[in-house]
């Protein structure tokens, strides 16, 4: 019986540590060439020569922050969709097709985390995309 309420005991606590550290956030899933990416709490930024999938970034919007988000970027082919997420409220951003560019802001962010998603279901080229909270 002893040995049984150990098992049982180290069974759940496993289960417990598993649960806990496996998070609840979005996870990233892409093929990419010629890529780097940075991801702070008040900004991300990525560019590639050739980008096919999803990349999740994570800001966090604190009292400080005037609850504006800045963003620009560029493609020279393809397509990319880019969304916001915040709470369960998830919102389109902007897509940016074969040579388009884009420079401007969304304001009335509230506190708290946001999400933006940035998703190519085909090969996209030379782009770039830069957010920064303020």
């Amino acid at each position: 019986m002893k040995i049984f309420r150990k098992i049982l005991i180290i069974a759940l606590a496993i289960i417990l540590l598993s649960v806990s550290f496996s998070g609840c956030g979005y996870t990233s899933s892409y093929v990419a060439v010629g890529f780097v990416h940075s991801n702070t709490s008040h900004s991300a930024s990525m560019s590639f020569y050739q980008f096919k999938g999803r990349m999740v970034f994570t800001l966090r919007c604190t009292g400080s922050d005037e609850g504006r988000l800045n963003y620009t970027g560029k493609l020279e082919s393809g397509e990319i969709k880019v969304a916001l997420k915040q709470g369960s409220e998830m919102t389109g951003l902007f897509v940016l097709k074969d040579g388009d560019e884009v420079d401007s802001f969304v304001e009335n962010i509230g506190t708290g985390v946001i999400y933006i998603f940035v998703e190519s279901a085909d090969k996209s080229m030379n782009g770039s995309l830069k957010f920064d909270l303020v």
